[in-house]
């Protein structure tokens, strides 16, 4: 009786640990996102590793940062004014993100 006891509080443990690391923002590492954002440039975010990013204005301004995110939630913070932002996940390959205090609004693509 103690072991069955023993095993189901182990087992629910180990899945108590193992549900938080199952978030949307763990596919992330390894993948680049794009959005249009002043009339011909491009913005890039890369996922470089499981909690830093970059971002890639037009090709000219290059910006570091780190990420979390939990279920579809991320947040981003760089190394600028207005650095964060908060994005949505709208599916497996779309991210709607809010950019710092003047909330600007951009819808991310997943590079295929």
């Amino acid at each position: 009786m103690k072991k069955k006891i023993f095993t189901m509080v182990f087992s629910a443990l180990i899945a108590g640990l193992l549900v938080p690391s199952c978030g949307k923002a763990d596919f992330l590492e390894g993948t680049v996102w794009t959005t249009p954002f002043d009339d011909e440039a491009v913005a890039e975010l890369y996922f470089t590793s499981r909690e830093d990013c970059r971002l890639v204005m037009g090709g000219d301004y290059t910006y570091d940062g780190i990420y979390s995110g939990k279920g579809n939630n991320i947040y981003m913070e760089f190394g600028f004014d207005g650095s964060y932002a908060i994005g949505v996940f709208d599916g497996f390959d779309r991210m709607k993100v809010e950019w710092g205090p003047d909330r600007m609004k951009y819808t991310f693509k997943k590079k295929k």
